[in-house]
C-alpha cells in the first residue's frame, strides 16, 4: 500500500495512532510539492546467471487507478528515471511473492455528495482516477557525470481527473442529477453556478473494515459532461469525467512505523 503515495506527496503523518495521511495531516489540503523517488531493479536469472538492470532515482509523472464491478482493481504508473545501470550480475535482494488474493470490486466503497460531506451510495459500477504531476526533467551544468544527465525533477501543476459509471435504474443513481444540476429536488433544473462535490474512494479488508483500508478523498470536484443515452435493450449506465483539486490518502493499518528512508514528518 505504500506505493500508493509514490506520485503523492512526500510529507505524510500518523495520527490517532492508527493510520498515516497525507499530505500532512488529516484535514490539511496543501502539499509540499515534493514527490518521492525510488530505485527499480528488474531482470532475469536463468540457472543463476543474473542480469540486473538498475533505474535510478525514480519519479511518477502520472499515476492512474482504476476498479470496476466484477473486475480486479488495478493501477499503473507512469514514471521517469535520472540513471540507468544495465547487465548487473549483483545478486537481487531476497525477496517472496505475496500469497494474498488480489483486491477486487467486492472490496470497494464509494460516495459522492456535496464537498466536505459524504454520503455512501452502491450505484456505482467503476471509478477510475489519475493523478497528472507534469514533471520537467532539469538538465542543469551540475550533471557531468554521465554528460547531460537529468539531475532532478521539478513538479509541474499537479491535475487530477478521472471518470466514474453509475447504475441508473435505482432512484439513487437517478441522484446524479441533482449534482450536475446543482437543484435538491426532482424534477431537476439547472442553477447559476457550480456546486463543488466530493468523490469517497474506500478499498477494505472485509474481515477488517475499520482496521485495514485505503481511503481516498478527492475535494473540490467538478462533474463532467454527462451524455443521455437511452438504449432499451441493456442496463441503463452512464459514465462521467470529473476533474478534483485535492486529493487526501488514508493508509489504515496498524502499522505505526514508516518503511525505511521514508520522510514521516
Amino acid at each position: 500500500a505504500w506505493f500508493l503515495k509514490m506520485a503523492l506527496d512526500q510529507y505524510n503523518v500518523a495520527f490517532a495512532t492508527d493510520r498515516w495521511s497525507i499530505p500532512n495531516t488529516g484535514t490539511s489540503v496543501y502539499g509540499s510539492n515534493v514527490l518521492p523517488s525510488f530505485t527499480l531493479e528488474i531482470g532475469h536469472d536463468k540457472t543463476s546467471n543474473i542480469r540486473r538492470n538498475i533505474v535510478s532515482g525514480c519519479v511518477i509523472d502520472r499515476f492512474t487507478m482504476r476498479a470496476r464491478a466484477k473486475d480486479r482493481i488495478e493501477c499503473s504508473a507512469d514514471y521517469k528515471a535520472q540513471t540507468i545501470s544495465m547487465n548487473n550480475s549483483t545478486a537481487f535482494q531476497t525477496l517472496s511473492r505475496s500469497t494474498g488474493h488480489p483486491l477486487g470490486w467486492e472490496h470497494v466503497v464509494m460516495g459522492y455528495a456535496n464537498d466536505a460531506t459524504n454520503t455512501t451510495r452502491t450505484d456505482f459500477t467503476s471509478f477510475e482516477f489519475t493523478i497528472s504531476n507534469n514533471l520537467m526533467p532539469n538538465y542543469d551544468l551540475s550533471a557531468v557525470t554521465p554528460e547531460r544527465a537529468v539531475t532532478n525533477f521539478i513538479p509541474g501543476k499537479q491535475e487530477i481527473s478521472g471518470s466514474a459509471t453509475i447504475n441508473l435504474t435505482t432512484t439513487s443513481g437517478m441522484d446524479l442529477y441533482d449534482a450536475l444540476l446543482n437543484d435538491t429536488s426532482a424534477p431537476y433544473t439547472p442553477t447559476q453556478g457550480v456546486l463543488n462535490k466530493q468523490f469517497n474512494f474506500q478499498i477494505r479488508n472485509l474481515t477488517n473494515p475499520t482496521t485495514q483500508a485505503i481511503e481516498w478523498t478527492f475535494r473540490n470536484v467538478v462533474l463532467g459532461e454527462i451524455p443521455i443515452d437511452i438504449d432499451p435493450s441493456k442496463v441503463q449506465e452512464v459514465t462521467f469525467p470529473w476533474t478534483a483539486q485535492y486529493y487526501l490518502l488514508q493508509l489504515i493499518t496498524p502499522d505505526t512505523t514508516g518503511p525505511t528512508n521514508w520522510d514521516d514528518q
